[in-house]
């Protein structure tokens, strides 16, 4: 954050990413896209604040990585000087180590819209919903040959609301959602800091994602990353309504759709802790 983005952005996006409130650490996303996007067209920090401006000038002017300032103390003899620059990165990563992220972060993307029913993959019709392929079929099959298969593809899971699932690994085989729950000091701090929540025995639904074509899908999303907004608007429901929902846009004529991922209630309110802890 701190080469790529102004200390007025840095600000920002941390009281978002940190408020707790899934909509604000959805737009909090939505900003770091957008600030990467300025990037790639060649607007970096520097050119968006004179504070950030004059902070590169001195970071260029000294332009030595830490390894390069340990080797160059070494050789000067200055023992001492690289000791304290290693104890210092050793700190850093303790703090990584104690402060965990959530694996499966909020991501924002514009994509293009897809046909979700395309689902012509390998000879066979890959089901949308986590459906097993089944044998090679015409289905799908034009004047130009086989339809692209769907820049993604769904599956249904459901979730019981608690800070521990932001930390929980998710694997997605053939349509089956597996789950292994993390366990680390730090983890464990975020866990007791936000209490035992009481167990009603009824589960959130949700939507993940499984499969991900062509590029756009591979490059914005992983695997089990859960579909949270649809054009700045909460998604709520099955896989099936997400790809009614696709499917609409795509025979209106939209073009673009935004998607963002993990901005959910157990992640926003993860983060939060991190923050407090």
């Amino acid at each position: 954050l701190e080469l790529g983005m102004t200390a007025e952005e840095q600000q920002e996006v941390t009281k978002l990413m940190t408020s707790g409130d899934p909509a604000k650490v959805a737009q909090a996303a939505t900003i770091l896209s957008g600030i990467a996007d300025l990037v790639v067209a060649g607007i970096p920090p520097s050119q968006r604040s004179e504070s950030h401006a004059q902070k590169m000038t001195v970071l260029l002017n000294t332009s030595y990585t830490n390894n390069v300032l340990v080797r160059q103390a070494l050789l000067n003899g200055q023992h001492n000087v690289a000791r304290q620059i290693r104890l210092e990165e050793a700190e850093v990563r303790e703090r990584r180590r104690n402060n965990p992220l959530p694996p499966r972060m909020p991501r924002y993307a514009r994509m293009k819209a897809f046909d979700p029913a395309s689902s012509v993959k390998r000879g066979g019709l890959k089901g949308i919903i986590g459906v097993p392929s089944i044998p090679k079929t015409n289905i799908g099959k034009g004047p130009l040959g086989r339809k692209r298969a769907p820049s993604l593809t769904f599956v249904d899971d459901s979730w019981d609301g608690s800070v521990g699932d932001a930390f929980t690994e998710i694997k997605i085989k053939h349509g089956i959602v597996t789950r292994t729950q993390k366990e680390t000091p730090g983890i464990n701090r975020i866990l007791a800091a936000a209490g035992a929540k009481e167990d009603n025995g009824e589960l959130e639904p949700r939507v993940l994602i499984d499969e991900r074509h062509n590029d756009g899908g591979r490059r914005a999303f992983q695997k089990g990353d859960a579909v949270t907004h649809i054009n700045g608007q909460g998604f709520t429901g099955n896989a099936e309504d997400l790809v009614t929902l696709l499917s609409k846009m795509y025979e209106n004529g939209t073009e673009f759709f935004d998607i963002v991922v993990n901005a959910e209630g157990s992640v926003a309110e993860a983060l939060r802790l991190r923050a407090i802890c």
